[in-house]
């Protein structure tokens, strides 16, 4: 049977690519039609996050246990001493589980949160997001960045899903890649043409490379162009508090790295992760490793400071991590399988093999106490070298 929603989005991209030369859709916009179109974009009109059973694509950190949210919240405490209000603003909530989490985590504290505004562009996890938190009074749903604000910004596993323009350099010159129709075997493919963009903007984008990454022969590579306007827009609404960006990538060295020439997107489907992008389009997650040294500089460009960047075991370990784990198991011990389920979700959060080494935290601040969480560890230096 056919999906009705996704004869409808194809039909909608095959007339974004027709208003483009020779029906060449730049792969920014594709990516974005496919997540964000109203109503016909995977996350507009999906629910993605959540466990293998419940038949989602993916899991993120609050899903899998309640010490992720326990634990950032003892982190961004230290933030609110000095007179900075007890006000926090998650961009990309999800199903709502780290808020749920983080005021819970709070209220055990006795520490009443003034605020917790959400900016959510599904609506499809905005009524997940409503529906959890109904019994939470200080939160509330935002449409747009506020124009002012003091507090503590969150964001986990947004950037990751920002649209990207996606690029070769084969021999020195600058190739853009996007996707076409192709009518005779009626699927999407890839195509690529010489860059449009000004000469300045590709010198730009080619000088995010390292020298020894420039000399290959053929190299694929994303460029965040909306990741570093979205945490700049962030950055510059800032006027005191502090912005933490987890999610998976790398400093660019690492990230474009010679060896790394196939880029980085990916899609998720049903918990499995693959690099065939034009299947399932629409009932997919599409992503890419973030670049975090310009992530840093797009914020360093709005007055920020850098006050860490850890992977995120070792996040977790600096924030105490493991008295909420003891803390936990006192309620649960004579449970088994409470007790089972307290211990895995610790080592998926933790190991290296899991979240532990490819999620990083970067932490921001502007006239702030900084949080915890990056005392050990730091590689803050690995981002503007």
């Amino acid at each position: 049977m056919v999906n009705v929603r996704l004869k409808q989005l194809t039909a909608h991209l095959k007339q974004l690519a027709a208003q483009f030369p020779e029906g060449f859709l730049p792969f920014d916009v594709f990516m974005n039609a496919a997540l964000y179109t109203p109503n016909l974009g995977y996350y507009t009109a999906t629910r993605p996050v959540g466990s293998p059973a419940s038949g989602a694509d993916f899991i993120t950190a609050p899903e899998i246990s309640r010490l992720f949210g326990y634990t950032l919240a003892q982190a961004i405490l230290p933030c609110f001493i000095d007179d900075l209000p007890i006000h926090i603003l998650e961009c990309g909530a999800g199903t709502g589980q780290l808020a749920k989490d983080i005021l819970d985590a709070f209220n055990h504290l006795n520490v009443t949160v003034k605020q917790y505004d959400i900016v959510e562009l599904s609506s499809s996890l905005r009524i997940q997001q409503q529906a959890l938190l109904i019994n939470y009074p200080c939160v509330r749903w935002l449409d747009t960045l506020p124009q002012a604000f003091f507090g503590v910004v969150l964001a986990n596993e947004l950037l990751d899903a920002l649209p990207v323009q996606a690029f070769v350099l084969q021999a020195g010159v600058l190739y853009e890649r996007g996707v076409s129709w192709n009518h005779n075997q009626q699927i999407w493919q890839w195509v690529k043409r010489l860059s449009q963009a000004s000469i300045t903007e590709q010198d730009e984008i080619i000088n995010t490379l390292p020298i020894e990454t420039r000399s290959q022969a053929y190299y694929e590579f994303e460029y965040g162009k909306q990741v570093y306007a979205w945490v700049n827009s962030v950055a510059a609404c800032i006027e005191r508090g502090v912005m933490i960006l987890i999610d998976y990538g790398f400093a660019k060295d690492e990230l474009y790295h010679p060896q790394r020439g196939g880029g980085t997107l990916m899609t998720h489907r049903l918990h499995q992760a693959s690099t065939d992008i034009l299947s399932h389009i629409g009932d997919a997650d599409i992503t890419a490793h973030i670049n975090f040294t310009q992530v840093a500089q797009a914020a360093l460009n709005q007055g920020m400071n850098i006050t860490g960047f850890v992977n995120q075991a070792r996040f977790l370990i600096n924030a105490d991590i493991a008295s909420v784990f003891m803390k936990e198991t006192q309620s649960i011990q004579h449970n088994q399988i409470a007790m089972a389920q307290l211990s895995r979700g610790l080592q998926l959060l933790m190991s290296e093999t899991e979240m532990g080494e490819l999620f990083k935290v970067l932490a921001l601040t502007k006239q702030c106490v900084s949080p915890k969480g990056f005392e050990q560890g730091d590689r803050s230096h690995r981002l503007l070298s």
